[in-house]
């Protein structure tokens, strides 16, 4: 919520469109309402993973570079129509570098199903890689708010949770590249599929700083809490045998910063049904509760309450990480 402040701040005077149904930090993709519909877009980048050496692979920058967006896409519940590219390569990139790199946009286009439809390519002292991605839909996006008290919490995906979690403490505690491959983070966001789903949801948001970061951000918008259950089916295996390696508690990789880009979604009670007929992939995680201040799982015949308050408080450089990371341990112990 920061830097939802931070925002509003910079952004106070600056013209916005009248045909724009969102505001800020309301919704993955900025909605416009047009005559035939509504029309849905959202842009992501990535840089700073790369200068600090999370992502090493070229072939990971380009799949993330498209997964970021499709994932916002995704959250909103619109169909695909296709995708803009921008690349700026460091200075003296070799020829290999950026073939890998366009092998990794290629299999990450064919898994979303989308088309690239052009973009721009430059220069400079920094890898940076942005793309911008267009849906359309005829029933409203979905947005952050409109959650109520005894909606089902519900993600989409199956063994997928706790990669990128596992993956950016691996890099964070500086263990050995074997300890969790970088090839195992390869998140898969569905638009089509939450198209599909669009009108049995309530509200969604992607999981893309993490599942507790999400469900605060939800919790802070619509003023209500969560009762949570953990379900082992929920989490990727690998992610799983990393912690007990590790002795980390699996919690852990809920309170991860770096999410899985999955898709959080909310449902009403008489729409469940419903949805779980569209979506074998549809796993109930909880419900929304009148407390705000509850955000509680079930783990192992035990109630824990997520520490929120931990992730309130990182910066975002690595020390700050670190210190974090250490109170989690403490706390989850």
């Amino acid at each position: 919520m920061k830097e939802l402040f931070e925002l509003q701040r910079l952004l106070k005077n600056v013209p916005r469109s009248q045909k724009q149904v969102n505001t800020l930090f309301e919704s993955d993709c900025e909605i416009l309402k047009l005559s035939s519909g509504y029309l849905a877009l959202s842009t992501d980048s990535i840089s700073e993973e790369i200068s600090q050496g999370l992502y090493q692979d070229p072939f990971t920058w380009g799949w993330l570079t498209i997964m970021a967006s499709v994932s916002d896409l995704a959250a909103s519940g619109s169909r695909p129509l296709g995708l803009l590219l921008s690349t700026e390569w460091k200075f003296k990139t070799p020829p290999n570098v950026k073939t890998k790199f366009y092998k990794g946009v290629r299999a990450a286009l064919k898994k979303a199903q989308m088309q690239l439809l052009g973009g721009d390519s430059g220069s400079s002292a920094e890898y940076f890689f942005n793309a911008t991605v267009l849906g359309e839909s005829k029933l409203k996006p979905l947005m952050r708010r409109s959650v109520k008290p005894g909606d089902y919490v519900c993600i989409l995906g199956r063994k997928k949770l706790g990669a990128g979690p596992a993956f950016a403490l691996r890099f964070l505690l500086e263990l050995k590249k074997a300890d969790f491959r970088e090839d195992l983070y390869r998140p898969e966001p569905n638009p089509k599929l939450l198209s599909s789903l669009r009108p049995f949801l309530r509200a969604s948001i992607d999981t893309s700083d993490g599942l507790a970061n999400s469900l605060n951000i939800i919790s802070e918008l619509n003023h209500i809490g969560f009762k949570l259950n953990y379900l082992p089916e929920l989490m990727h295996p690998k992610a799983l045998e990393f912690c007990r390696i590790q002795n980390l508690h699996p919690l852990q990789l809920w309170m991860g910063d770096l999410g899985d880009y999955q898709t959080l979604v909310f449902i009403a009670p008489e729409s469940l049904r419903g949805a779980q007929r569209k979506c074998a992939e549809l796993l109930v995680i909880g419900r929304a509760v009148k407390d705000e201040n509850q955000c509680s799982v079930s783990f192992e015949g035990r109630e824990i309450q997520l520490p929120l308050y931990i992730l309130k408080e990182i910066g975002r450089d690595l020390n700050s990480l670190r210190r974090a990371h250490r109170k989690m341990c403490k706390y989850f112990a």
